[in-house]
């Protein structure tokens, strides 16, 4: 049984969110900040999101001006640019707080997850490093992109990093430089897949790999945001 709390929309600093959360067991959420890849908006935010992702929240980290593929490959750099760091992170640390707010005032104690794919798994690392493990238990990063291993030493909680092992927009030296330093992290790599299979699958042997990849992080996300708290209780 689950209790459901639709979806909405609000303003938060100018950050759109859309927020879903589901009840697992009877005194225990999930609840977690999807940090979205490049193109913010793609299908596949509709179709994985709700068949994977029972607990979200997304903040639009683009203010309505995500990539797109029809742009000339020229453009991408100074589109990048134009997304200002502080202003990304600011969005993220505004959404992260309203949702913490909201379930402090529900009287839920339970530490929120992170879960970031490509340019969202970078600023997964920055904002883990950031918390402090402040707000968040555990931290999911699907081939993050960007990723300033230097942060590594600031994260407090485990992250589980996925990836494959012909992405060369996530070296697998980077991932395991930032498993090696911050404790009870783990890397999976899947043999023969690139960046974006997890939730961009181009062929039945890449969704395959991608229900194998979300099956993994469920249950990552239920050890180290619920098992662990049965297990301190």
């Amino acid at each position: 049984m689950g209790l459901t709390i639709s979806s909405l929309k609000c303003t938060c600093d100018e950050a759109y969110l859309s927020y879903h959360s589901k009840r697992h067991g009877p005194h225990h959420f999930i609840s977690c900040v999807l940090v979205p890849d490049l193109f913010r908006g793609d299908p596949w935010s509709q179709s994985r999101l709700h068949t994977e992702f029972e607990p979200w929240l997304i903040p639009d980290l683009f203010r309505g001006d995500p990539w797109s593929q029809s742009r000339l490959h020229t453009e991408f750099e100074p589109w990048l640019t134009s997304q200002l760091a502080s202003r990304v992170a600011k969005d993220i640390d505004t959404s992260v707080k309203w949702l913490a707010n909201e379930f402090t005032a529900a009287g839920i104690s339970e530490k929120l997850g992170i879960i970031g794919f490509c340019f969202g798994g970078g600023k997964l690392i920055e904002t883990l490093a950031r918390d402090q493990h402040s707000k968040f238990g555990t931290g999911v990063c699907f081939y993050g992109t960007r990723i300033d291993t230097s942060l590594a030493r600031d994260i407090k909680v485990p992250v589980l990093f996925i990836c494959g092992d012909k992405d060369h927009l996530c070296p697998l030296g980077i991932l395991e430089e930032v498993e090696k330093t911050v404790e009870g992290s783990r890397v999976v790599i899947y043999s023969g897949r690139g960046h974006g299979f997890a939730h961009r699958p181009e062929s039945q042997e890449e969704d395959d790999d991608a229900e194998n990849a979300f099956a993994i992080m469920r249950s990552w996300l239920q050890d180290c945001l619920v098992s662990v708290k049965n297990r301190i209780v």
